[in-house]
C-alpha cells in the first residue's frame, strides 16, 4: 500500500506510481533477455574459434531484437487494457517525462534486477535455459495482463478515485504473486504449465 500512501499523503504522481507496474515488467524482461543473450554468446564463443568479437556482437544482436519485441508487447498490453483508467482519470503521460523520471525510474529497477539476473546466469546453462527462462517470461507478460484486467474492471471509477483504484487492485495482484508465485498461474493458466487441464483430461479419456 506505499504507493497508495504516497499518492494520497504525499502527492506523488498517480501515473508515475501505476506506471512503475509496466516498467519493472520491462526490467525484469529485460533481464531475463540478458542472461539468455550472455548464454547465447557464450555458446557460440565456446563452440566456434573462440571469436570473442563475434560472439558479443551475437549476443547484443540477440538482446537488441528479443528485448525490443517483449517492449512492444508490454506497451500493447498496457494501452490497450489500461488505457481507458488512465482516461478516466484524467492523467497526464508528460509526467513521465518530467526531470527525466522515467528514464532514472527505470535505470534504478534494471539496477534491482541486476542480482537475481547474476543468479540465473550463475545456475542456468544452454541446456537448461529453455526450461528456466520461457516459463519466467510467461509468468511476467500474464501478471501484467492481469493487473491490466483487473484495472480495467473498474469503470464506475473516476478521477482520483480510478487513480487510488487502480492503485490498490494492480498492488494486490502484484502481492498475490510475491505470496503463490507459480502456484497461482497454475491454477489461473494450467496449460501454460504444459499441463492439460482436468476437463481437457477427461475428455482425452472418454474419446478413447
Amino acid at each position: 500500500m506505499v504507493p497508495v500512501a504516497g499518492v494520497v499523503m504525499l502527492g506523488w504522481s498517480g501515473i508515475q506510481a501505476i506506471s512503475v507496474v509496466a516498467l519493472d515488467t520491462i526490467a525484469s524482461l529485460w533481464a531475463v533477455v540478458a542472461v539468455a543473450s550472455i548464454l547465447v554468446a557464450r555458446e557460440q564463443h565456446a563452440a566456434g574459434e573462440k571469436d570473442l568479437y563475434n560472439a558479443v556482437v551475437t549476443g547484443v544482436l540477440v538482446f537488441g531484437i528479443v528485448a525490443g519485441l517483449l517492449t512492444f508487447a508490454v506497451g500493447v498490453v498496457v494501452f490497450v487494457l489500461a488505457g481507458s483508467v488512465l482516461a478516466r482519470a484524467d492523467l497526464d503521460p508528460g509526467e513521465l517525462l518530467q526531470n527525466g523520471w522515467v528514464f532514472y525510474a527505470f535505470g534504478g529497477l534494471l539496477v534491482l534486477h541486476a542480482p537475481h539476473a547474476v543468479t540465473m546466469l550463475a545456475t542456468t546453462t544452454g541446456t537448461t535455459a529453455k526450461s528456466v527462462l520461457e516459463p519466467r517470461v510467461g509468468f511476467l507478460l500474464r501478471r501484467l495482463i492481469l493487473a491490466g484486467l483487473a484495472c480495467s474492471l473498474l469503470s464506475v471509477l473516476w478521477g482520483k478515485a480510478a487513480v487510488f483504484g487502480a492503485l490498490v487492485v494492480s498492488q494486490v495482484v502484484l502481492a498475490a504473486h510475491e505470496v503463490f508465485g507459480d502456484r497461482l498461474h497454475a491454477v489461473l493458466f494450467p496449460w501454460a504449465n504444459g499441463k492439460p487441464s482436468a476437463a481437457r483430461t477427461k475428455r482425452g479419456k472418454s474419446t478413447s
